[in-house]
Formats: C-alpha cells, structure tokens, sequence
C-alpha cells in the first residue's frame, strides 16, 4: 500500500508534491491513495504498470478525461475505486473492469455525466457536496449486480432506468428540496435522510420492506448488514431537527394512506406540545397495522406523552403496540397512569366485551421477558428505579373456541340502518352458552396463553418481534412449523433442481404429506419434564471408535462411556486391603477401555492370596 499526499492547500497549487514518474512502474502494488499532489509528468506517455492494483483513491488532485482513463485502464484487478473531490474534468467514464465492485465520487457542480461499465460492480456512492446545478446524467446499463446506491445532492431523475436492479438506497436531500417521487419494483430499502415534509414524498414501490425516515447523517458501507424485516415496515427515527405535533400525525395518516401497505410502524420522536386532531377529521378510520412500536423523547408532561398515545391510536389500529419508556423522565404514579390510559385506548378500538390483552416486559440492558395477563399485575411489576423499559400490549379476542360456532341468523328487516350485523366472530351465541362451557372456555383461553407464554419465552429478540402477534398457540405453532420445516425441507430440495431423480420427488411427496397430516397438531407443556442429556467428543474424521462421554439426568451423572486407549500401566502404593485396590482397578476400567492393560504389583504389600 503507497499513500502519497501533501498538506498544501488546493488554493496554492505551485507548493503541491509532484509524483515522482518510477511510481508508475510499481507492479506489485495492491493499494494507491494519492492525495493533495500532482500526477506523474510521463503519466499520458509512459506505460503504466499497475498490474495487482485493487484499491485506487483520489482525493483533491487536478484530472482530466484522459487521465482518468489512462489510470483506470491500467487497473485491470482494480476492485476499488474512490474518487474524492477532484477537479478540471466535466465526465466521470470507466469501462472494461470486470473485477470492479465498488464505487464513491465526490464530485462538485461542473460534473455533468457518470457512466460506468463494470458488470460486477454492485455498490455507487454519489454526493454532490456543492449541492449546486441539475444532478449529472447517470448511465449504468452494464451493472446488473448494483443493488446497492448512496446518494447525496437534490435528487435521481429516475431510478428505474438507471438502476434497474437497485434494491437498497440510502439518499440524502438539501434542506431545499420540497417534493421527492420514487418509483422502482425492485427496491426492498430506501433510507431517507431529508426536512421534506411526509405528504410531499410519493413512493411507488410494491416490493418495498423497510422504509426509513432519519435524521442521522451517514452512508451504509458496502459490505453493512440491513435487517430487512420479513413485513414492510416503516421507521421514523428523528430527534434532533424534527419535532412532533398534532399537524405531523395528519401527515402521517395521508402518506399511509398510500400505494404501500405498511404491516409495521417504529416511531422514535421528540414531542412538542400537541392539541387534540381537529374535528372535521377526526372520522378518518386508523390504519390496520400488525405492530407499532413508540420511543418518545423531550416531553415534560404526562398529558403531552399521552396525546402523543391519542394521535398515534388515532392515526394506527394495531394488533400489538410497545411502548419503550424511560422511567427516568416522569414520576412513577404517571408512568403508571400513562400505561392505564394506553390500554384504555386501545380496548376501546376493540369490542371491548371480547378483547382482552396482555403485556411483555423486558429491559433495555436484559433479554429476560415477563408475561403479563393482566393489567393489575403489570403495574405491580414496573420498575421503581430510573431504567428503560419495553412494554408491548397485545390485543386477543377471548374465548377461541367459540370462534368454530356458527353464525346465527340475523334479518336485513330486523336491524336499523347504518347498524351492521355481528360477525360470528363477534360471539352471538356467547349469551347462551351455559355456566359449565363458560368456565371450560375460560379454562382453554388461560392454558392456550400459557402454553404460548411459554414458545416466546425461549425466542430470541428478532423471532420474538415476527411471531409475538399470533393469538393462539395453535396459529403460532403452525407458523413455527411451516417456516423452519418447510425451509429446511425446501433448502435440501433446492440443490437438485436442476436434475431431480424419484428419490428428491419421493422426499417432495413426504414434504407434503407431513404437512397436510399435522395440520391440526400442537405443543402441549404439561410441567417441566426431566430432562436426559448426553454429551460426546466423538471425532469422526480420524477414527469413529476413539471418544468418550457422559449421559446425565437433571445434572446427576448416571453413565460415562469409557474413553478407547491403546495400552494402560498402573503402579498403587500405599494401600492396605485388596479392596482399596480393587476399586482402584474398577475406577480405573470404568474410566477407560484399554487394548492391554499392565498392573505393576509390590508382592510384599498384601498376602498371596490377596
């Protein structure tokens, strides 16, 4: 790696160092930064020689087309290409890098084209640091492997067209910019970092999973991780520059409203002091959503925190909604009356006769959860200290198993207008259900929440956000099963596409008729079962016979298995009685199963019969 730069400011270009010609002859070099310099004088005339280059930087350096040509062709291994700041040239044109994967440009107004032909190249940093002039015209019609596209300047004419297979992109708006339109069928992240207003932004984009909306200023580098949840879902994490009030909720209901159907919301906010939604719209019907996530900040009221609540119930109708609350922030008795007035809130967009919910707790600093059934208990258990805690509240209908009844009849003629009638969901015949199948479907409700109490406890914190809003244990089950069996199955399946045989269509039919003949199983805990447990360390890449290991249950050793030696020597001292010696020697071979075994003995130390 050669890292060559002088300090000299970009006004004073005559004290810049200029780059001795013998660099260009380097073959062996892998990594170039040239920095605050000027290129080589021989550099247009001299062959350049930078055959295992794969890392090229320039950062502040006088170019020309040519020279930017000149020094890319002569890359053959580039991988990596940064391109910072530099100036004298009006188009930016790399061809023929086949190995070429990644790259950022810095470029300023006098820019005015981009293309690139690299047919491996999947990650495109672009910022426009002047954000001065119409963006540049961008050709990239050759990569078909750029899934990944940051961008910073006023805006992309249009993704479909120059990038036809983007699947994230990061973009970051100046201050200016007051209307943005996104259209692409292949983007599945879209991170926006912009002060446009919610009901300005216009996204078309059907496969979209994850929308994000910050106010953290950064670029994802090529090789970060995005967990892309499995629903889409939007996030809104802005604390520093955006405030919420009653106006932004409107907004946020209008752009819900939109092409996407959002299943999630996480909303990380600061909070103004709100006013109550205004009347001639306080009848637009909530938003369906799965689960709504709420971290509010810089609020010094319990009033304001639960008008935010009021808002956002107002703007979302979830199944579930976490509440991750700072403890610190208000006294206790309030934390207590917000957590009331939020289940409050949220039975009411319910029939509330048949709807209960129940409560998570876990801590921000631990991955320990509590299971709440009801409300009482729940608030015996917040914390007193000053922590951050996650409180989900999680609407289910009671009495599952009068979901099976039937609907009963109800006439068009009976009932008045504008009334629709009850569902058979909505439990009619719930009236005339005696004592006895009251108490048995109160009964099943309790153990089917117990049971599922029990599933979650052992997820993990991602699984748990996916499979938390199953309501019955049954619903959960089945979709464990269907996701991990169905995967495996389908994941061994997957390598023979090519060329099945009757064995891989033998083991498609077993697939589906596991399926179709476990429908309606379950799990059933029925206390804590003792557990036997075996460990080994069995080595099956030098010899299958050669281990050792230990069978136990609940922790008590109930057998070793006996570890293979070749040969064993054992010399005692210092017993008295042939017993003592004996168990020696029975310890010994319960320990190990030797081929020989050799007893060094002193005659002197018991009689010849012992």
């Amino acid at each position: 790696m050669l890292v060559v730069g002088c300090l000299a400011h970009v006004s004073h270009p005559r004290q810049r160092y200029r780059v001795p010609n013998i660099l260009l002859t380097a073959t062996s070099l892998t990594s170039l930064t040239l920095s605050y310099c000027l290129l080589p004088l021989s550099l247009m005339v001299d062959v350049v020689k930078f055959k295992c280059l794969k890392l090229l930087c320039l950062e502040w350096i006088t170019l020309n087309e040519d020279a930017i040509k000149r020094l890319t062709t002569s890359c053959p291994l580039l991988e990596e290409l940064i391109v910072k700041s530099c100036y004298g040239f009006k188009r930016l044109c790399v061809y023929g890098l086949l190995n070429l994967q990644q790259v950022s440009f810095c470029f300023g107004p006098e820019v005015e084209r981009i293309e690139i032909d690299a047919p491996n190249l999947c990650y495109l940093c672009l910022n426009d640091f002047y954000e001065t002039g119409a963006p540049p015209s961008i050709n990239l019609a050759s990569c078909k492997k750029l899934t990944r596209v940051c961008y910073q300047g006023k805006g992309l004419a249009d993704l479909s067209s120059n990038f036809p297979f983007l699947e994230d992109l990061f973009l970051v708006l100046p201050d200016e910019c007051e209307r943005l339109n996104v259209s692409s069928h292949s983007l599945r992240t879209f991170m926006l970092h912009s002060k446009c207003e919610l009901d300005k932004i216009n996204v078309d984009a059907p496969n979209l999973l994850l929308f994000g909306f910050t106010d953290h200023l950064r670029f994802y580098s090529p090789k970060e991780t995005i967990l892309v949840p499995s629903k889409a879902c939007i996030e809104w994490d802005c604390t520093d520059d955006h405030s919420i009030n009653d106006h932004w909720f409107q907004k946020l209901r209008q752009f819900l409203d939109k092409k996407i159907r959002f299943k999630e919301l996480k909303l990380h906010i600061c909070v103004d002091p709100i006013v109550s939604i205004k009347s001639e719209v306080i009848q637009w019907p909530p938003i369906e959503f799965d689960h709504v996530e709420l971290e509010a900040e810089w609020f010094e009221y319990k009033s304001m925190y639960e008008l935010v609540v009021d808002s956002l119930l107002w703007c979302c109708r979830p199944q579930s909604l976490t509440l991750i609350i700072d403890f610190s922030l208000l006294k206790f008795e309030e934390w207590e009356s917000v957590v009331k007035h939020t289940h409050k809130k949220l039975l009411e967009q319910e029939d509330q006769a048949h709807t209960n919910i129940q409560f998570v707790m876990s801590s921000s600093s631990s991955k320990d959860k509590m299971n709440f059934s009801d409300l009482s208990t729940l608030l015996k258990a917040l914390p007193r200290d000053e922590s951050k805690q996650r409180i989900t509240f999680i609407k289910y209908r009671s009495c599952s198993r009068s979901r099976k009844r039937k609907p009963s009849k109800v006439s068009e003629s009976n009932r008045d207008d504008g009334i629709r009638p009850f569902r058979w969901w909505k439990f009619q015949a719930l009236a005339k259900e005696t004592l006895v199948e009251s108490c048995e479907c109160l009964k099943f409700e309790n153990d089917d929440f117990i049971r599922r109490g029990h599933i979650l406890n052992a997820m993990l914190d991602p699984l748990l956000d996916v499979y938390q809003n199953y309501p019955t244990t049954r619903e959960l089950w089945k979709a464990l099963e269907e996701q991990f069996f169905t995967e495996d199955a389908t994941r061994r399946l997957s390598r023979h596409t090519s060329s099945p045989g009757k064995e891989h269509w033998d083991v498609v039919n077993r697939v589906f008729r596991y399926l179709k003949k476990t429908m309606d199983y379950g799990l059933e805990y029925s206390g804590d079962p003792s557990v036997l447990e075996g460990y080994t360390d069995a080595s099956w890449i030098t010899d299958q016979e050669d281990y050792g290991g230990i069978v136990s249950i609940e922790s008590e050793v109930i057998q070793w298995l006996p570890i293979e030696l070749d040969h064993i020597e054992l010399e005692a001292e210092w017993f008295k009685y042939k017993d003592m010696y004996k168990l020696v020697a029975d310890s010994l071979l319960w320990c190990c199963r030797p081929q020989s075994l050799t007893l060094i003995i002193d005659f002197s130390l018991l009689d010849f019969e012992e």
